[in-house]
């Protein structure tokens, strides 16, 4: 049975895989989360409202500036 290490090393390999497919200037992971949630301050109304963007999130290292 694989270590969780090792499975979480070959998901961070994967995901960088496929974003490469899209980016060929990404060369690391900074950090990565599986899910987020966009929210939107209103000044006015002093609240949080939810934006209808979700999903995973992946911060690049990039070889150049996009």
């Amino acid at each position: 049975m694989a270590s969780s290490t090792n499975l979480a090393e070959a998901r961070r390999t994967t995901n960088l895989r496929v974003l490469q497919r899209l980016d060929p200037q990404i060369v690391d992971l900074a950090i990565t989360a599986s899910h987020v949630v966009l929210y939107e301050f209103s000044l006015t109304a002093q609240q949080w409202s939810k934006c209808n963007i979700e999903g995973s999130l992946f911060v690049t290292k990039r070889s150049d500036v996009p």
